[in-house]
């Protein structure tokens, strides 16, 4: 959220409409509009006279208003933008219209998304390699936002959208990250389908973005490719009802021996110490393990810390006492460990249940789906009453 954005948030609507009209004046005369910034002035400033006290409601008029400064922002964007001499230029000034339309949205409680979404609307003929980038996130972001409520033809669609935006101007990393989003947010919505689809589509685009970055470093550290992650993800999405290969060395140093688990039930509880979730979920992991070890469940960890000092720190916080596999590669640690890239994973806690037969179970078994699983595999627990065993 920008800087202006939060003072609306604090201040009364008609003193930030105020505000709004000298940043939008400035936002005019830096797309290089002074006649758009004459009309931005008069527009806000009938916005502003009739604006409410900060948590009333916003009239239709004062809405009819600020819908009109958008159109105004989106159409001086657009001139502005394809005048622009360079590609930090022209992405800038997507940029500054894009936080001005947010500003705008949120002073008159409109659908900030649907807004935004003519100014993207309005520069999609731009043939900038840049733009075109600056668009797709700022589609995909807002879209990712509402995802949970999107009706499954609008996912359908946004995804073909996204999926014909990196191939026509090429991968980037910012599309990388924005795919991984989009896998997660499938993976929420139980349809990871799609997202395997999309991610098989752009994988010779995410190939061609590891060459082209093969070597380069940000901030002192070396770039990672994203295609063997992308791999990971499809690989875990698919794991449920096959075999999981798990192998590493553990903390102290011996070899994981996993055909050791054979006939067990087996939750992998990939985790790292500076993660407040994983430590979160350890309680209900211990007591899952009280109740089902005597009926054959094990934990085995997979820490993503990048110093075994703090992986062992973690066991001994939480009491998770279990065998905890940790890469013994000082430049394969942290997200870049061999099994977090092998199974994609980019968020943590990530609990992948196996079932007796090795075959994977669920790739999701955190909270209360835990214990579910596990009485539906191994029975009542141990410890139940007799009732619940279904003795008398």
């Amino acid at each position: 959220m920008s800087k202006f954005s939060m003072s609306l948030s604090r201040a009364g609507a008609a003193v930030c409409a105020f505000a709004l009209l000298g940043m939008l004046s400035r936002f005019a005369d830096a797309q290089g509009a002074p006649s758009g910034a004459k009309a931005l002035r008069g527009q806000l400033r009938a916005a502003a006279a009739a604006a409410p006290q900060d948590g009333a409601a916003v009239s239709e008029e004062v809405k009819s208003q600020l819908e009109q400064a958008i159109d105004l922002v989106v159409a001086a964007a657009k001139s502005s933008v394809s005048e622009a001499k360079t590609d930090s230029e022209a992405t800038a000034k997507v940029q500054q219209a894009f936080e001005a339309i947010q500003a705008i949205s949120q002073m008159g409680k409109l659908a900030a998304d649907a807004q935004t979404e003519k100014l993207t609307n309005a520069l999609q003929e731009n043939v900038r390699p840049a733009v075109a980038e600056v668009i797709a996130r700022l589609q995909m972001e807002g879209k990712l936002r509402q995802w949970p409520s999107l009706s499954e033809a609008d996912r359908a669609s946004t995804i073909s959208n996204f999926v014909a935006a990196v191939k026509k101007s090429g991968a980037t990393m910012t599309h990388a990250s924005l795919l991984m989003r989009l896998a997660s947010m499938q993976e929420m919505v139980d349809q990871p389908g799609p997202a395997v689809d999309a991610i098989n589509e752009l994988l010779p685009e995410m190939r061609k973005l590891d060459e082209a970055n093969a070597g380069k470093s940000i901030g002192g550290r070396q770039m990672k490719p994203y295609a063997p992650r992308l791999e990971g993800i499809v690989r875990r999405m698919g794991l449920v009802g096959k075999p999981m290969e798990l192998e590493g060395k553990l903390l102290d140093g011996s070899t994981f021996d996993w055909n050791s688990y054979r006939g067990k039930v087996v939750l992998i509880d990939f985790h790292a110490s500076w993660c407040g979730p994983c430590r979160a979920e350890v309680p209900n992991v211990l007591e899952n393990y009280r109740n089902y070890h005597d009926k054959g469940f094990e934990v085995v960890g997979v820490n993503m810390d990048t110093d075994p000092k703090l992986a062992q720190k973690y066991i001994d916080d939480t009491g998770a006492k279990f065998p905890t596999i940790y890469s013994d590669d000082p430049d394969a640690t942290g997200w870049e460990a061999p099994l977090a890239t092998k199974y994609g994973v980019t968020a943590i806690p990530r609990v992948i249940l196996v079932g007796k037969d090795g075959n994977v179970v669920s790739t999701s078994a955190r909270g209360p789906k835990l214990a579910q699983l596990l009485q539906e595999i191994l029975g009542p627990p141990a410890n139940a009453p007799a009732e619940e065993k279904g003795g008398t």
